[in-house]
């Protein structure tokens, strides 16, 4: 590949501010046949995936053209969904990422999937006081030390039967 127009796109890629620059610049990285490029593809997932509101959809889709995603990509799209409106979407990645994948999960796959437990808990918990009224900033506080402590425990347990 031609390092300069891989420095090209790495430059575009830094101006990107929204999902349709982010398709002119994928659709720049197809036309140069870098669209193998794991280093850059994974740089186009990562803008989609985290950096980019509204783009999450994009990198999904995106993601599915990998041949054999790799710890990156894999971790990139489960930290978009674990910051994201739907958390779960992380959990059925992961799945995949254990099931399909060649790289087993990383300390950083962890960290995500846990996020992804909280965020979701949290909606749920802040759904809830919006409805009931009475959950106050110091109990929902309490309650997700609580909920990340149950979590760890949980994913501690879960690697200890994988060994």
């Amino acid at each position: 590949m031609n390092s300069t127009t891989e420095h090209v796109c790495s430059l575009l890629l830094r101006n990107c501010k929204t999902l349709k620059a982010i398709k002119q610049v994928h659709a720049y990285v197809h036309k140069t046949g870098l669209n193998n490029d794991t280093f850059l593809v994974g740089k186009l997932l990562l803008h989609c995936a985290v950096l980019i509101p509204d783009a999450l959809r994009y990198a999904r889709r995106l993601f599915l053209h990998i041949p054999e995603p790799d710890v990156f990509t894999y971790n990139t799209l489960i930290r978009g969904f674990s910051e994201s409106d739907t958390p779960q979407d992380s959990f059925t990645t992961f799945v995949d990422m254990r099931r399909d994948s060649h790289a087993p999960p990383d300390s950083f796959s962890f960290a995500f999937i846990l996020k992804a437990v909280l965020t979701r808990n949290r909606i749920k918990l802040e759904t809830y006081g919006l409805l009931r009224g009475t959950l106050r900033a110091p109990a929902v506080d309490w309650m997700m030390n609580n909920l990340l402590v149950s979590n760890e425990r949980s994913l501690t347990f879960m690697q200890t039967l994988e060994m």
